[in-house]
């Protein structure tokens, strides 16, 4: 009975898996080739959030035009005159907005496997440790979008860089305007002001955190996250993303 039913979950998936090719086929996100034309980007391994028919949508020669020798690190102070250190796989380019606009606001998930395999391999080329701790999008938002697309992030950079993932340490309890309509610093900041809950530390040694976010730019949204948490007795070490704005005075290296 066993074998019959995995027998007949393959069949549905093929049929699936033919009936999206045939309506909905797979096209480079950015060179909008097909998978017959060109060398294609690896289907990773699966991972919460990720569905049996999502598809990377990149080909190789594209996600190799993504990458940075160096991941780009960048010390920025957060509102209460602390430090905080990012780190980006790559900088932010027209062709990394485009990739993660299609991620975000077009539902293509498949991205994920291209794009956490680009930022894992930036990352491993340092030295950290901690627990993983995705930027939550608000359940409206969450709704609208189908998926939180830092939560991907973190559960596929867990699988690759065997770090642990908290997804349920923070949640965002007001629906805030889209941080990428708003042009000043101040107006980003102050539309994220008790955005944040967050869970009280238990008890024992403190876990050290890494936060996730797809791309940083004035860093407005990672950095009351980080306050949130630090003001619960958490330790924030890092931010992880895939993409980050250059800053006078960045640094690059191993």
């Amino acid at each position: 009975m066993k074998l019959f039913g995995a027998m007949y979950r393959a069949g549905a998936v093929w049929l699936l898996d033919a009936l999206l090719d045939t309506i909905y086929p797979e096209l480079c996100s950015l060179c909008g080739a097909s998978p017959l034309q060109v060398p294609w980007s690896d289907q990773g391994p699966p991972a919460r959030g990720l569905r049996p028919w999502d598809r990377p949508h990149l080909c190789r020669s594209c996600l190799s035009g993504l990458q940075s020798p160096f991941p780009l690190v960048q010390d920025r102070m957060l509102t209460d005159g602390s430090t905080l250190r990012y780190i980006g796989a790559v900088p932010t380019t027209a062709d990394l907005t485009r990739v993660v606009g299609a991620w975000k606001y077009h539902g293509v998930r498949g991205l994920t496997w291209p794009l956490a395999g680009l930022a894992s391999t930036a990352f491993s080329r340092l030295r950290m440790t901690g627990t993983l701790v995705p930027v939550p999008l608000h359940r409206s938002r969450r709704r609208e979008r189908g998926f939180n697309q830092a939560a991907l992030l973190s559960n596929l950079l867990g699988l690759y860089m065997g770090f642990p993932v908290a997804s349920d340490l923070a949640i965002r309890v007001r629906n805030t305007s889209q941080q990428a309509r708003l042009t000043s610093l101040e107006d980003r900041y102050a539309n994220l002001m008790g955005t944040f809950a967050v869970k009280p530390v238990p008890r024992g040694p403190r876990q050290r955190l890494i936060l996730v976010d797809d791309v940083v730019t004035s860093g407005a949204t990672t950095g009351e996250l980080a306050l949130a948490l630090i003001r619960k007795g958490w330790q924030v070490d890092l931010v992880l993303t895939l993409g980050i704005g250059r800053h006078p005075g960045d640094m690059e290296g191993p």
